[in-house]
This record gives C-alpha cells, sequence and structure tokens, in this order.
C-alpha cells in the first residue's frame, strides 16, 4: 500500500511536468511562449515531498527527503521574492543562447559531417565477415566532447544468437528465464555421439577471457571495465566484444515495440533487415552466481534513433550532457553516478511525451528544464525504467544509491538557476578560437569542422592482408561518390592515405627484418603516397629516409614544411591568409586543403615498429603505451637536428635545437599536467642538448 501511494502522488507529479501534445502547435512565437511553459511549480514539489515523507517508514529514505525538503523550502523563499516563477528563469536570450551552443556542440551541418566521416571511416576498416566494427557512445552520435571516450562495439557476426527459441542459422539461443530484467542467457546446444542433446551455458569471464588472450602489445593501463576493454591512453578507448542477435529476433521485437517518434527509423531498420540488438558479457548490478546473465544491449538502435533527432532535441541531448559532466562528474561525491545513458534514456521518455513541434530554438530553456525535471522525478521514485525494456530499473546501482540525495541537491541547484547560469556554463567549453572563425567564410568553417571530424580518424590496421582489403574497400566506395560529395570523397582519400602510411611501416619492418632491398623499395613508395596525407604526412617518410642515412633529402623535405608553418595554429588547422585564400575559390578542393592546413599534432611510433632514430629507440620499445606519441612539429626539429648533427654541422644543429625547444614550450602551453606526449617530447629535448654539449 505504501508503495502504491507514492507511485500515485509521483505519477500525478510526473503528470504535470507534461505538456500536451495537442497544445504545442507552433502557431506564433506569442502562443508558443503562453503555452510551452514548464508546468512545474516549487510549491507543489515541496508538498509533494511531505506526502512521500509521510508515506515512507524507511528511516533512511526519509531522512533524504528530509534534507531534499529543507533545501527546496530554502529555494523557495527566493522563488516568492521574485516576479514569478517563469520570469525568474527568463534572464536571458534564447535565440542568442541557441547560437552559443551550437558553437559548443555544433550546427546541424557540422555534426553531419561528423557522422559521414564515422560512417565512411568505419566501412573502410570493416574488412572481415567475421567481426563488424560500429562506433558508438557519444562520438559515434556525432558529439566531439574531450572528456568522452572512443566507444567501438565489435559484433561477432559468425555467433548470432536466437532469442527465447532455437533457429537454424544461430549459433546460440537465449532465454531471459530465471534472469533479471534486462539480462539473459545463453545457451548452446550439443548432440553428443549417442545422439543425446545436451546444453551449456556461455559464461561471460570465460569469453572476456579469451578476448583478452587475443589481444596484442596491450597498454599498461588496459583493463576490462564491465563489457569492455579499456584504456585512457593516448585518448580514452573502450571496445566491446558483443554477441548479435539474429536478424528474425531483432525484427521480432521492433515489430512489437511501440512508438511515437522514430517510427520512420523503424520502418528503415525492418526494410533494410540490419541487426539492432546484441548480448554484451555485463552482468547485473548485484550479481550473478555463475556468471551467466548477458545484459541485452540496443547500441545499435539507440544510435539510429539520435541520428533521427532534429538539431535542437540533439543539443538539448548534448546541453544536458555538459550539465551532466559539470555537475556531477567533475565532483568526488558524485562522479560515477548518473551516466550519460541515462540522460539519452530520459530524453527518449520524454520525446515519447513531447510533440516534435515543440523542440524548436526559441524552446531551448524550456526543453532542458523539461528533461531535467523528469530526471528529478525519476531519482525522487529511485527508478529509471529502461526506454527499451521498461521493467529494468536503471538505477540500481549501489554508488547511485548511496549518492542520491546529494545528486538532486547538486540536480535541484541547476533547475533552480536562471537561464544565465546555462550560458555560463556553456561558456566554459567553447573551443579554443572559435571567436575566429565565427565570422570566417562558410567554406572555411565547413573545412574547420571536417578536419575536427578527421581527428579520430586514425586509419590502422594490423596486418597488411587488412590493409590491403581496407584499401579496395574504399576504392570502391570512392566509385560510387558523387562529384558533389566533397566531404565523403576527402574522409575516404584521407583514410586510404594513411593506410598507405601504415602498409610503409609494414613493408619497412619487413626490410629491417629481412634485407630484401624490394621491401625498402615498396616502404618508401607507400610513404611517398601519405605523406600527401596532411600538413606533417611527410615525416615518416622523413624518418625512413634519415634512418637510410639520405640526410640531404630529409632535410629538405621536412625543411619545406617547417618554413612554411605559420604560428597560429588553430583546431587543427593551420591558420593562415593563404587558407582564406583558397576557401574563395570555386569549387573548393577539400582535399588540397587538408594536404597543405590540416595538423594531426602527434606523431605516433609504435614499439613493435623500427621506423624512427636509433637515438629514441630504448624510449620507443619500453613506453608506457602501446606507441610512443610526440608532437608533430617537435619531432620534426628533432629530426633536423639529426641530420646536422650527423653532417657534423654545429650551426644548424643549434637553429634546430633553439626551434626544438620552442617549440616544445608552445605545445606545454597548451597541454594539461602529466599529458605523456609533452613528457615524450621532453625526451626530445633532452637527447638533443645532451648531442649539443658534446660537439666539439
Amino acid at each position: 500500500m505504501e508503495k502504491d501511494k507514492a507511485d500515485e502522488i509521483l505519477n500525478k507529479l510526473l503528470q504535470r511536468a507534461r505538456v500536451a501534445s495537442n497544445k504545442q502547435r507552433r502557431q506564433s512565437d506569442s502562443i508558443t511562449e503562453k503555452s510551452n511553459r514548464i508546468d512545474v511549480n516549487p510549491e507543489l514539489l515541496l508538498k509533494n515531498i511531505q506526502m512521500l515523507i509521510d508515506a515512507s517508514s524507511d528511516v533512511y529514505l526519509r531522512k533524504e527527503l528530509r534534507e531534499f525538503y529543507m533545501f527546496v523550502l530554502c529555494k523557495l523563499h527566493y522563488l516568492k521574492e521574485a516576479r514569478g516563477f517563469h520570469d525568474l528563469f527568463d534572464d536571458c536570450n534564447p535565440n542568442h543562447f541557441w547560437k552559443q551552443l551550437q558553437l559548443v556542440i555544433g550546427t546541424n551541418e557540422d555534426v553531419q559531417i561528423r557522422r559521414e566521416v564515422n560512417e565512411m571511416y568505419m566501412y573502410a576498416l570493416n574488412v572481415s565477415h567475421q567481426t563488424c566494427e560500429y562506433m558508438s557512445g557519444s562520438k559515434g552520435e556525432g558529439f566531439l566532447f574531450s572528456w568522452s571516450d572512443i566507444d567501438v562495439m565489435a559484433s561477432r557476426n559468425l555467433f548470432t544468437i536466437s532469442m527465447e527459441s532455437s533457429h537454424s542459422e544461430s549459433y546460440y539461443v537465449a532465454t531471459r528465464s530465471g534472469c533479471q530484467p534486462g539480462f539473459c542467457q545463453i545457451l548452446k546446444t550439443l548432440n553428443d555421439d549417442r545422439n543425446v542433446f545436451c546444453y551449456y551455458f556461455l559464461s561471460r569471464g570465460a569469453f572476456i577471457g579469451s578476448i583478452e588472450k587475443q589481444q596484442f602489445n596491450e597498454n599498461v593501463d588496459h583493463t576490462n571495465r564491465g563489457p569492455c576493454l579499456s584504456t585512457k591512453y593516448p585518448d580514452g578507448f573502450d571496445r566491446c566484444v558483443a554477441l548479435p542477435v539474429h536478424i528474425d529476433s531483432s525484427n521480432g521485437f521492433l515489430k512489437t515495440f511501440h512508438t511515437t517518434f522514430w517510427n520512420s527509423v523503424k520502418s528503415r531498420i525492418l526494410n533494410d533487415r540490419v541487426t539492432v540488438m546484441h548480448c554484451v558479457p555485463k552482468g547485473p548490478e548485484k550479481g550473478d552466481d555463475e556468471d551467466r546473465q548477458w545484459l541485452i544491449s540496443f547500441s545499435v538502435l539507440e544510435r539510429y534513433i539520435v541520428h533521427s533527432f532534429n538539431h535542437v532535441q540533439f543539443c538539448c541531448y548534448g546541453l544536458m550532457k555538459i550539465l551532466l559532466h559539470t555537475v556531477l562528474d567533475l565532483n568526488a561525491d558524485t562522479n560515477d553516478t548518473i551516466s550519460s545513458y541515462h540522460i539519452k534514456t530520459v530524453l527518449f521518455h520524454v520525446l515519447e511525451d513531447i510533440h516534435q513541434e515543440f523542440w524548436i530554438p526559441q524552446n531551448i530553456f524550456h526543453c532542458v528544464r523539461i528533461c531535467l525535471t523528469r530526471l528529478l522525478l525519476f531519482l525522487l521514485r529511485g527508478c529509471c525504467p529502461n526506454y527499451f525494456i521498461p521493467e529494468s530499473n536503471l538505477f540500481v546501482k549501489s554508488r547511485v544509491i548511496q549518492r542520491r540525495c546529494k545528486i538532486l541537491h547538486n540536480l535541484c541547484e541547476v533547475y533552480f538557476c536562471k537561464n544565465s547560469y546555462f550560458t555560463f556554463t556553456l561558456s566554459l567549453y567553447f573551443p579554443i578560437g572559435i571567436t575566429e572563425l565565427e565570422f570566417e567564410s562558410y567554406v572555411l568553417r565547413k573545412f574547420c569542422s571536417l578536419c575536427l571530424a578527421l581527428n579520430l580518424v586514425k586509419g590502422y590496421q594490423t596486418t597488411y592482408r587488412e590493409c590491403i582489403h581496407s584499401v579496395l574497400n574504399i576504392m570502391h566506395l570512392l566509385a560510387l561518390q558523387d562529384e558533389e560529395n566533397n566531404v565523403r570523397t576527402t574522409a575516404l582519400k584521407y583514410t586510404w592515405l594513411l593506410i598507405m602510411r601504415r602498409i610503409g611501416v609494414i613493408m619497412y619492418d619487413k626490410y629491417v627484418l629481412t634485407g630484401f632491398p624490394m621491401y625498402l623499395m615498396s616502404a618508401e613508395v607507400a610513404l611517398m603516397f601519405a605523406q600527401h596525407a596532411n600538413v606533417f604526412g611527410s615525416i615518416y617518410l622523413a624518418s625512413l629516409w634519415y634512418s637510410q642515412g639520405r640526410y640531404k633529402h630529409c632535410l629538405k623535405l621536412l625543411y619545406n614544411v617547417t618554413v612554411n608553418m605559420s604560428p597560429i595554429f588553430l583546431n587543427s588547422i593551420v591558420y593562415n591568409e593563404s587558407l582564406k585564400t583558397k576557401c574563395r575559390e570555386v569549387p573548393c578542393d577539400y582535399s588540397l586543403l587538408i594536404r597543405h592546413h590540416y595538423r594531426k599534432v602527434c606523431v605516433d611510433m609504435h614499439r613493435t615498429s623500427h621506423l624512427f632514430p636509433k637515438d629514441i629507440e630504448n624510449f620507443v620499445k619500453t613506453c608506457k603505451v602501446s606507441e610512443f606519441i610526440v608532437f608533430d612539429k617537435a619531432y620534426a626539429y628533432f629530426l633536423l637536428f639529426l641530420c646536422y648533427h650527423d653532417m657534423h654541422k654545429r650551426a644548424g644543429c643549434s637553429r634546430m635545437l633553439s626551434s626544438l625547444q620552442e617549440s616544445y614550450k608552445e605545445f606545454q602551453r597548451i597541454s594539461f599536467k602529466g599529458d605523456l606526449r609533452v613528457q615524450n617530447t621532453k625526451i626530445l629535448v633532452d637527447i638533443a642538448e645532451t648531442k649539443m654539449k658534446n660537439i666539439q
């Protein structure tokens, strides 16, 4: 009875937070302003909290709710002195805020560019019929937040799962019987010599153990975090190996799932027969004795849904992520509690209730407050229903339960703040130099957006065979592209050049191991192609020439790059008048701009490779992570210094050492403390200074 009473109270509060969809038609600004205000009253909230306190017999819960009650009561005195609850929030121009929000999250075109680049990149690298990789998480959705990891889901295509019943094309059968909501057990049936059927359960631990054995050159901080194999260096990277649910089971779920806002997405998935359900090796929060329960994941489907958002919905989602990071993640008491997945789930629930026409730039403050209201209601209730499996509660995590009062306190601080708080918070995340680009031409801003998207593209494949398959994939895609689709074509060409660089490294390693001249020639040809990738694309070819004692070739190659280097480095681009002039040309060749004005910033040397000077061999082979990473400009000056040193030219050494020291200071100023790239670059400076002292 007690629980029913509490649920009834909270359901009434939930209904008050909803805006009736038939009243959310966009007829005029005045009607929108009047009818779409948030229907939440702090006095009513206070009354409902008191009713929850009276209805609860749990001592701990009553204590938490009383603390929350006192917090709201203190705020209420301030609210009453204001002209009105709505006026309290109405201190910031929504149109101005909307422009600022797009500077941080990106315009609709910026987001589409990121998604296109990710799509082309992942297609090029998916060379195996056994595994299909998806970029998920914030980066896969189209965000570029600096604190977000790169999340990749690797789907094992050969080991499909049929839900609840066997299927001739499935390797496993999954059952939810005896499992907690949102989880299943995976079974494999066997037929022994006596024609007797038996089965065994697939263990999560055994599955993850087999995956870990397949990892090569893992980092020292390599950890198993839930279903993911994770590392923090050089950038956060999470890779989750998952088992796909058979397309018939996946489509069966979609056909029975009712939605009001992504029916077009559902139809497209059903028509294209895309598997959007997976089982990942993550167990329930409270654990299971035999390590058998697997999480049912809808990560691929969620990405499809997020990609279908209009830009206001997407930016509201991004703003909620920013608030989460600022208010909870950076607070020692509340970090690792509410996650981005909770925010996404809240938004999905809100979108089911709020009409599509409500999501316009003028309503951005209302949109985010509606989402905050729903999140607060879920926290008060202690239950955040999984969007796809409502009986699964996403707030069962022990840290969320323990810190719930503090989380409510922090979120209410945000909720009761003026809109100017959102503006201030947003200003903390303005990209460096964004004001310089704000008034530049459309082509230049688009080029900058493309460069930021390309920062996620690495182009590596482990083996020569995989590289060749990727090259063939790219050639096939290039043949299908329209000439007008400059972004996709540029992304494909850039990925192709990075893969050619990888081929060059592989060929040079073969030459070092075998001594065959043909391998050296192949490496040189591949790296000659790769030098056109970006501003410092030639640095790998220069490393090869230096290693072979061809100092004059190395000097000429690197000198042409460094002497023309602009002192202004902005958002991964070399920002100068030459760039502005090229952006005025019609048509504009983005591939040419990438070659001359895009910087990857870093040079990475794999510890199993040989394409680097002997002077740093020991540091590369014993580096903390799988790659020894240094800043590109500093490494270029380091190579130039070594060339002059081996040619016994003291004056040249002195100039290059000064340039190397200056470039190190330049990057040190813009990097955070403890950055491995800064530490490694300092090693180059120390080596050069030591050599300079020994010159006669």
